[in-house]
């Protein structure tokens, strides 16, 4: 768990490139196997994605053009401060380099769901983490429950209400993958769970507005 701890810097870095570039790097990334001075070798393409002509598992002359022009677009002096910083505090914390892969990946998962918690904590409201909350003491319940804290809401903010419906403001926590429905029955996530721990860790306010 020790490799866990970078430095602030660091972190702020990895949200903004992962916010910015994701999509784009994403499928390369998943076939990357090793970056050697040789260059970058990958898997094979996904049989959907095969193209007859170039089938050798090296990575297509698309994705290399963009993966260059990527790293030409932080090609300056910040960039290669920020290398040498998470380059000094591997090797400072002693991760092998067999370890690197794992303790990279380990922060790539623990940045996503950062930032989609910090997205969301931005919008969603305070009557439906109230919501959350008492699902995250019951097994299941039926929706006409949860409806008591959207109509809660309702009543003190009757305006905006208006033209938000119930299937709306429970439809947002269901994108959000903090519940899940099955028979008529709610129940919280493991998503929803974590998000309340969350923000509790953090110190955010749950009675927001709305």
């Amino acid at each position: 768990m020790e490799h866990l701890a970078w430095p602030g810097a660091a972190l702020v870095f990895c949200i903004v490139f992962i916010f910015v570039f994701k999509q784009p790097i994403t499928k390369l990334i998943n076939r990357v196997r090793k970056v050697g001075r040789e260059g970058i070798s990958t898997d094979a393409l996904e049989k959907g994605d095969q193209n007859p002509a170039d089938a050798s598992g090296a990575p297509t002359a698309g994705e290399l053009r963009y993966l260059g022009g990527l790293l030409e677009t932080f090609n300056n002096t910040l960039l290669s401060h920020q290398e040498k910083v998470l380059r000094d505090e591997l090797d400072k914390r002693n991760v092998n380099p067999e370890d690197r892969e794992k303790v990279l990946l380990r922060h790539y998962a623990a940045l996503q769901i950062v930032f989609s918690f910090e997205k969301t904590y931005v919008s969603i409201f305070g009557s439906q983490i109230s919501a959350l909350q008492y699902l995250n003491t019951q097994q299941a319940v039926a929706r006409p429950l949860l409806k008591l804290y959207y109509d809660e809401a309702a009543k003190a903010e009757q305006k905006f209400y208006a033209n938000y419906a119930f299937d709306q403001w429970l439809g947002f926590i269901q994108n959000a993958s903090f519940i899940t429905e099955a028979d008529g029955k709610v129940s919280i996530s493991l998503e929803g769970i974590e998000f309340l721990k969350y923000i509790l860790e953090r110190g955010y306010n749950p009675h927001k507005p709305g």
